[in-house]
């Protein structure tokens, strides 16, 4: 008899023999639900991989899943397999002509087949309903998650994978805990049997990374909440300028894994975006050659989840005005799950390269299309306006820690900077680096 075991490439830990066990058992159980909690290094993705292959040997169904479109083209690379965005898995956009908002209204689940659905970055999954930006759902992300699954075949099952030391989802305060990794809540608030698995142990081949080391102290002190940390984490650089000379120094065009900016505060991200384009020769507020990261799903003639990075390869200089705000029509290349380049031409709101859209300039939007758009106003679809369905961006050199969730790099520069000692900020910053790490220290100043 075939065992999960056998589809793992290398010897396991004991560790991991023993989760793998647990999983398979739970895949042969009556189970709703099973957590995968693992910090970096411990072999997570190793473990689903072989999980995946297991399920295809048995005919059971994966269906690999990721909060957002970086998360979910990570989760695809390392699997070998296709991964899709939680909500455009499970969610149907329809305008809200009056609210001036899409709502995502859940599908259907109407598979008849055995499904096991492997939720990865489950840390970063909500039980809150967010209703501050453009696409808003009746219901929190992780309740519809659930009701999606259980509205399918009868003995359908999740496996909600993460590290539960790093942040909680947007909106959480910083010592609560994400909920999607935790069995009792699953148990309480949505009646599902279950349990969880702990992966603690850092693999062999991992165990001489001084990322890990660093990542293992902060464990460490969050566990039993005595500090043990170092002054310096990573190597130290200083100042901005020093920031962004390290960057270059790494910067591909296109190569969107090979670097990236880290920072808790949107203010030392915009100023690091700055001089970046400054240093490459970028004017105005887009130009041909920029590094952009969409701030918020594309509707258009292509799905573009949230998040995934593009470069720049024609910007019209002809500006739109519309409802008193501004837009620039831009050609945009951007990489499938295969790293295959596709372009989108579209109208790119300018106004998001400097803030978000408050309430009333979206209802003013929207209405300006009401009035003078045909074909919007009989369809009430976002993709016959030009306006309601342009590009929303930032520019895509440095983020913050929150939107770097889900997301690798060859090299992370990290600034350090808050009021307050957050060690999850720190964690899951540090751990977005897979070879170099550079700080600033300035964590050693935090209250």
């Amino acid at each position: 008899m075939t065992t999960l075991l056998s589809f793992l490439p290398f010897a396991p830990t004991t560790e991991q023999a023993n989760a793998l066990r647990s999983i398979e058992s739970f895949i042969n159980s009556d189970d709703h639900f099973l957590i995968v909690r693992g910090a970096a290094g411990t072999g997570k993705t190793s473990i689903m991989s072989a999980v995946t292959q297991y399920l295809a040997s048995k005919s059971i169904v994966p269906v690999p899943l990721g909060p957002t479109g970086r998360a979910a083209k990570n989760l695809g690379r390392k699997m070998g397999l296709p991964a899709r965005t939680m909500h455009s898995c499970f969610y149907t956009p329809q305008t809200d002509v009056e609210q001036a908002v899409v709502r995502l209204v859940r599908r259907t689940n109407d598979c008849t087949t055995l499904q096991v659905f492997i939720a990865d970055e489950s840390s970063m999954v909500s039980d809150r309903l967010d209703v501050s930006g453009d696409f808003v759902a009746a219901n929190p992300l992780l309740a519809d998650f659930v009701d999606f699954v259980q509205q399918g075949h009868a003995q359908n099952k999740i496996i909600f994978v993460g590290d539960a030391y790093q942040l909680p989802p947007v909106g959480y305060g910083a010592h609560e805990e994400a909920p999607a990794l935790l069995a009792s809540h699953l148990q309480q608030r949505y009646g599902l049997r279950g349990s969880s698995v702990e992966l603690s142990e850092v693999k062999r081949q991992a165990n001489g990374s001084p990322i890990l080391q660093v990542a293992h102290q902060l464990r460490q002190s969050m566990e039993t909440r005595r500090l043990m940390m170092p002054n310096y984490i990573g190597q130290l650089y200083r100042g901005d300028q020093e920031a962004v000379r390290l960057y270059l120094e790494r910067f591909e065009q296109g190569l969107h894994e090979r670097v990236a900016i880290l920072s808790l505060s949107n203010s030392y991200r915009d100023r690091c975006n700055a001089l970046i384009r400054q240093e490459l020769g970028l004017m105005g507020c887009l130009a041909t050659n920029d590094t952009v990261v969409l701030t918020q799903t594309h509707m258009g003639q292509h799905y573009v989840a949230n998040g995934e990075v593009g470069v720049v390869k024609a910007v019209d200089t002809k500006r739109h005005r519309v409802a008193d705000l501004e837009f620039v029509e831009a050609e945009i290349a951007f990489k499938d799950e295969h790293n295959k380049e596709f372009s989108i031409l579209s109208l790119v709101l300018a106004n998001s390269l400097v803030s978000k859209l408050t309430k009333e300039q979206r209802r003013a939007l929207y209405a300006s299309e009401m009035r003078e758009n045909k074909a919007f106003r009989e369809s009430k679809d976002i993709r016959e306006s030009r306006y309601l369905s342009a590009l929303q961006l930032n520019y895509g050199h440095a983020l913050t820690v929150h939107k770097a969730q889900g997301s690798e790099w060859d090299t992370v520069i990290m600034n350090t900077k808050m009021i307050e000692l957050d060690l999850r900020f720190l964690y899951t910053g540090i751990t977005r680096a897979r070879r170099a790490l550079f700080t600033n220290g300035a964590h050693r100043y935090a209250a």
